[in-house]
């Protein structure tokens, strides 16, 4: 008699798809670095794409642990941002 133990689970394939704001690596801003304001505005965006990131990588690890699931991630950016 085989019992659930016995049985062979496949990966499962898992894709995440995820849209995090490209405003701190989109060309424009950088145009504008000289200005102050236009710098502070860049590195505030950096600080909230390395929150998001973080939280994204924490993520993916965290649904990884699990044997069952075989995790993807698709990031959704314009062609030319910088990350």
């Amino acid at each position: 008699m085989k019992t659930i133990n016995d049985a062979k689970i496949k990966p499962c394939p898992l894709l995440v798809w995820i849209s995090i704001p490209c405003a701190g690596g989109a060309a424009w801003p950088y145009c504008n670095l000289q200005h102050e304001s236009a710098r502070l505005k860049v590195e505030y965006r950096r600080l909230v794409f390395d929150r998001i990131w973080s939280s994204m990588v924490d993520f993916k690890n965290w649904i990884g642990s699990d044997t069952h699931f075989s995790p993807k991630i698709a990031i959704e950016w314009p062609a030319h941002c910088v990350y």
